[in-house]
């Protein structure tokens, strides 16, 4: 009879280290998995920022949607059929001629929700174009305008400016983006 309790120990130890391995693997496997899919959104995202400040370059007006931004693109991407890593669609609502937030729901794509559940929203601002001045012409202050070596400009460049703020991310990707 000890020799079968024993032989059942044994069975149990066993058993309860293959469980034990197998949950762990099970478990870092999906936090690797949750780590490259914040990557990727994070890659994703990024691509559709540029995607919308292109199309300001171009238009001076923000997109009212998704598929305002097909006429931007350099090749066949059909914004509006884009999806985050999750398989949801992003969602780019315009608030003025100038403002527009970028959102993806997070894994579930519902409103709201923790960890990697968590809403993704950037709010994205077109400030107006910034002259520089012309060497000759003078400046806010009346002082003629130069470049350092003395040479004149010979001509007046615009870049507008944007201003990219972080409403709400998962923690996790927070830290990568930081």
């Amino acid at each position: 009879m000890n020799k079968t309790i024993g032989r059942l120990l044994i069975v149990l130890a066993v058993v309860a280290t293959a469980a034990f391995v197998t949950f762990t693997y099970v478990y870092f496997r999906s936090k690797a998995m949750e780590s490259t899919q914040i990557t990727d959104n994070i890659n994703k995202m990024d691509l559709l920022i540029q995607a919308v400040k292109k199309y300001y370059d171009n238009y001076k007006i923000m997109p009212q949607g998704m598929s305002d931004l097909n006429s931007v693109s350099g090749n066949d991407t059909r914004w509006e059929n884009v999806d985050d890593v999750w398989g949801n669609h992003f969602i780019l609502d315009r608030l003025t001629e100038d403002t527009v937030f970028i959102k993806c729901l997070g894994r579930d794509g519902k409103v709201g929700g923790e960890g990697i559940d968590t809403d993704w929203v950037y709010k994205l601002t077109g400030l107006p174009p910034v002259k520089k001045a012309v060497a000759g012409n003078k400046d806010n202050k009346g002082k003629k305008v130069e470049k350092e070596n003395g040479e004149a400009e010979k001509e007046t460049a615009e870049s507008i400016v944007f201003n990219l703020k972080l409403i709400s991310v998962p923690g996790e990707a927070r830290a990568r983006m930081d």
